[in-house]
């Protein structure tokens, strides 16, 4: 039974390959529909990336490596956008990859309900992410991050969105739009996380029945003292 994750969930990863699929309804009619895709950007030690070709995504259909790429569209069937990433195979400081989906300026929201996949090597489906825009305004969604731990590859669902697309969504992690990377420091901030959770911790009120006990002579107006 494939595990539904949720915000935050985070899913140990016993497979070589994974593949990741985004999936989203069809819509006959005619009517207007964004057509979402999947990115990848392998990060470093620092957090970005090492190089503009560390962004998998549009017209870049895979890693100078060959261990990440976009997955051609499937002839028939229901809508969807693959990546592959062929974990056991990366360099061995690449420590991160973002997993991100846009919709080339459109809309996200236009596309209809979203859903990330997940598959092993062998095709079988290991989690399921519903997805959801943290504004409407979002052209550009971080949806998971797949990471090193002590004890194999780890996947944890993450939601941070990008109203400026692919292009915002690549700045925050250290690439420049069009090629290249900016020189050192942490990469850009950029997109927002879903709003904070409402503290709704009751504010204590004072007892309306309590009072100050009498006042002796040594606090009234004008007592000098013994």
């Amino acid at each position: 039974m494939t595990r539904v994750l949720g915000e935050g969930s985070v899913l140990a990863l016993g497979t070589p390959v994974l593949r990741a699929e985004a999936h989203w309804p069809a819509r006959g009619g005619g009517a207007a529909q964004a057509r979402p895709r999947l990115s990848v950007l392998l990060l470093g030690p620092a957090g970005r990336v090492r190089g503009p070709e560390d962004f998998v995504a549009g017209p870049r259909t895979q890693h100078p490596s060959g261990q990440v790429r976009r997955l051609p569209p499937p002839a028939g069937g229901p809508p969807l956008d693959a990546v592959q990433l062929a974990l056991a195979g990366l360099a061995p400081d690449v420590q991160r990859l973002v997993l991100a989906v846009d919709a080339g300026g459109a809309l996200l929201a236009s596309a209809g309900p979203l859903r990330l996949l997940l598959r092993d090597a062998a095709g079988g489906e290991v989690g399921e992410l519903p997805l959801a825009v943290v504004s409407p305004r979002d052209t550009a969604l971080v949806c998971g991050e797949v990471s090193r731990g002590g004890a194999g590859w780890m996947f944890r669902a993450t939601r941070r969105g990008f109203p400026g697309g692919a292009a915002e969504l690549a700045a925050a992690f250290g690439a420049v739009p069009g090629g290249g990377t900016p020189p050192g420091g942490a990469p850009a901030r950029g997109g927002h996380p879903p709003p904070a959770p409402r503290d709704t911790t009751p504010v204590p009120q004072p007892d309306p029945a309590f009072t100050l006990p009498p006042q002796g002579p040594q606090f009234r107006p004008g007592h000098a003292g013994p």
